[in-house]
């Protein structure tokens, strides 16, 4: 009995034993474990750690492009050598950035300058009326200082918002309408630009009066050219040949008196072509900048040293001291010819007076209006007047207005009769 008693202890004592021994075996798995997703988890940790570290950078990137802003750098120095690396190619990818929005920006401004520096009127509009882009040719042919919107073209004609609307390529039209400056004839044209997320339309305006205007003046001074050229070789001869006939001794009398006329009447003849050629043989203006109230006050006082009627001349500056960019000369005989045109309309009218205002615009365009309380212009003159050697007057030439127009041409600007009532009548010179 106890010789079993022994061997059931020894037995206990083994299966203690064992049992430790399989404790002990999955106890150093379950360690083993244990440390491998510790080990996994602290590299989760420090890949998230670096994850929100490089995102953080990436928005960084991103704002900034979105913000238009490129004043930021990652550090290159001070940390390791793997940060080192990824800050230089965020840096790197900045850089790209920034010299792709600068070269765009630079492009942008090169089209806008191109767009200023046309005469046709551009403006590019969305499908809703919203103006994406105009250029200043396109503002000066509507009459308005800004353009965002194409209801703003209301303010000029109420049928010009729906008209801009409807437009579609190949579809061209004429518009006439008032502005403050006058009266305007537009030829409008349009074309399509299809992108990614937008369709815009592009419409160009351009000024059919102006166009009328540079072909018709080229046109008369052609034609003067070739007449002034034939009547001067035929008159010469014959105004040499009386001269040498009427120094002759035994010339009698009445052969006498008829080279008397002859010869007068040629040289008067020849005078008068003389004057008409100076149409066609305008210098090409030699500008200064010089003081616009100055020259006007000067312009006043001989005027008035060349009448007798007691008109009042009225002078208006904005600002004072504005300057004007011209040929003094040429611009003084523009002045010259209105001045005159209009005192001698002046000359039965009570209380008359000349009203000389001079302003420049947001753009530095320079206005110079002239008005009058003479009679009005009637509307078949008012088409003629500037036409070269029209004259209401029999002692006119019928070159002043014309040779004044074309100065104002040479100068890239313009002369217009605004308007023309029973109460005033203003002429306009624009300095563009």
């Amino acid at each position: 009995m106890k010789i079993r008693t022994g061997i059931l202890f020894y037995f206990l004592l083994l299966g203690i034993l064992i049992g430790m021994a399989l404790l002990l075996t999955y106890f150093h798995q379950w360690l083993g474990v244990s440390a491998t997703i510790l080990g996994i988890g602290l590299i989760l940790r420090q890949l998230w750690k670096e994850y929100e570290s490089q995102f953080r950078k990436l928005k960084t990137l991103y704002d900034a492009v979105e913000n238009n802003d490129y004043a930021f750098r990652f550090p290159e120095g001070g940390v390791s050598a793997r940060e080192k690396k990824i800050n230089r190619i965020f840096n790197a990818m900045r850089e790209l950035l920034s010299r792709a929005k600068s070269e765009a920006v630079e492009k942008e401004k090169y089209y806008e300058l191109i767009m200023d520096c046309v005469s046709t009127g551009i403006i590019v509009i969305d499908p809703n009326g919203f103006v994406y882009q105009t250029n200043d040719a396109a503002l000066h042919l509507l009459g308005l200082n800004i353009l965002t919107h194409t209801k703003q073209l209301g303010q000029i004609d109420e049928t010009l918002p729906d008209l801009f609307n409807l437009l579609v390529p190949g579809n061209g039209r004429q518009i006439t309408f008032h502005t403050e400056r006058g009266e305007r004839h537009l030829t409008i044209d349009v074309a399509e630009l299809r992108g990614r997320d937008r369709n815009l339309r592009i419409i160009a305006l351009n000024d059919i009066d102006s166009e009328l205007d540079e072909n018709e003046i080229e046109s008369w001074s052609r034609l003067t050219r070739v007449l002034t050229h034939e009547i001067m070789n035929g008159i010469s001869p014959i105004t040499s040949l009386s001269e040498l006939l009427l120094k002759k001794s035994d010339t009698n009398k009445s052969v006498r008196e008829g080279l008397e006329v002859i010869n007068h009447t040629g040289v008067q003849l020849m005078s008068f072509v003389k004057t008409y050629r100076q149409f066609t043989r305008i210098p090409d203006p030699n500008r200064s900048i010089f003081d616009l109230r100055e020259f006007l006050n000067l312009e006043i006082v001989g005027m008035r040293a060349t009448t007798e009627v007691p008109i009042r001349f009225i002078l208006n500056i904005e600002p004072e001291d504005l300057m004007l960019y011209a040929d003094k000369n040429l611009i003084t005989q523009v002045i010259t010819n209105i001045l005159k045109n209009a005192i001698l309309a002046l000359q039965d009218v009570s209380d008359p007076y000349i009203r000389i205002s001079a302003q420049s615009d947001e753009k530095e365009r320079i206005f110079i209006d002239i008005d009058n309380n003479g009679p009005m212009i009637q509307p078949e003159t008012s088409k003629q007047i500037f036409v070269p050697f029209f004259t209401t007057r029999d002692s006119g030439s019928g070159i002043g207005l014309s040779v004044a127009k074309q100065i104002m041409r040479l100068h890239n600007g313009s002369l217009k009769l605004t308007y023309s009532t029973p109460e005033e009548t203003r002429f306009t010179l624009l300095f563009r």
